[in-house]
């Protein structure tokens, strides 16, 4: 059964931006596993906008820390990184680069996401880091079962 992490921007969003998480396990068979960050308590505030008093700035590192050393590990117990960075916006996802750099460090496959053009993501080293580079989440979603040896028709869309 493959493990797939799902990556993507969390900080300055909301819980509605990670319906793709959903739709992504809709589509594949319910054998695969998959390793979502935003069901443990993420962090959507956007902390450089916001002064901190030295016990909030200090837990705020504890739980990057956290945060960090939690899905290092995942990401190396995963058979491949999904990224999606489609309609990011205008700033990059520190989160989703770092995740993509450590799957790279580990071997993990990368596919990654995003508009044909204009993604502020889109970058030589991303693109070279890439293992394939997507335009739809559907797109995506085809490639994992072929890396998996599932058919496409098997996909499962309404």
């Amino acid at each position: 059964m493959p493990a797939i992490y799902l990556s993507g921007p969390i900080t300055g969003t909301t819980a509605r931006a990670d319906n793709w998480r959903a739709e992504v396990r809709r589509k594949l068979p319910s054998s695969y596993k998959f390793f979502d960050p935003t069901k443990q308590d993420p962090d959507r505030t956007v902390g450089y906008l916001r002064s901190l008093s030295p016990v909030e700035d200090l837990n705020r590192l504890r739980h990057g820390k956290f945060i960090a050393d939690r899905n290092r590990h995942y990401i190396r117990r995963n058979d491949v990184l999904l990224c999606n960075l489609l309609r990011a916006g205008q700033r990059v996802s520190i989160g989703s680069v770092g995740e993509i750099h450590w799957a790279n460090a580990f071997n993990v496959p990368i596919i990654i996401v995003w508009e044909r053009t204009g993604n502020v993501h889109d970058h030589a080293i991303l693109n070279a880091l890439a293992s394939e580079l997507c335009f739809s989440i559907d797109e995506a979603c085809q490639i994992l079962l072929g890396m998996f040896g599932v058919s496409k028709k098997n996909l499962r869309y309404k």
